[in-house]
């Protein structure tokens, strides 16, 4: 807000990314109230999302930066956790579904 202060025309910028960041953060409040009820579609929608994150990190770390190492043992931890089987069953997921 400082510098949204000092350059008005960033004002818009600033107030559209807060907007976006306020409905991510919607979206994630309800995709983790489906993880906790057991919702089969909170389960895929997490799976898409660890992917996506676990190959941005690898962008990210053959590009140099190697900060996004623990975001990558984050997500292949969260993979591998939803594929365990009692963790399918508890989202009444078949044994051999992959998303």
């Amino acid at each position: 807000m400082g510098v949204a202060a000092l350059v008005p025309e960033l004002s818009i910028i600033f107030i559209s990314i807060g907007g976006v960041l306020v409905a991510i953060g919607i979206g994630y409040l309800a995709v983790s109230y489906g993880l906790f009820k057991g919702k089969g579609w909170a389960w895929s929608i997490t799976l898409i999302l660890s992917y996506i994150g676990i190959v941005i990190a690898i962008i990210s770390i053959l590009s140099g930066n190697f900060v996004p190492i623990i975001n990558l043992a984050i997500n292949i931890a969260i993979v591998y956790f939803l594929y365990r089987p009692q963790v399918k069953a508890f989202f009444g997921k078949p044994p051999s579904a992959k998303i």
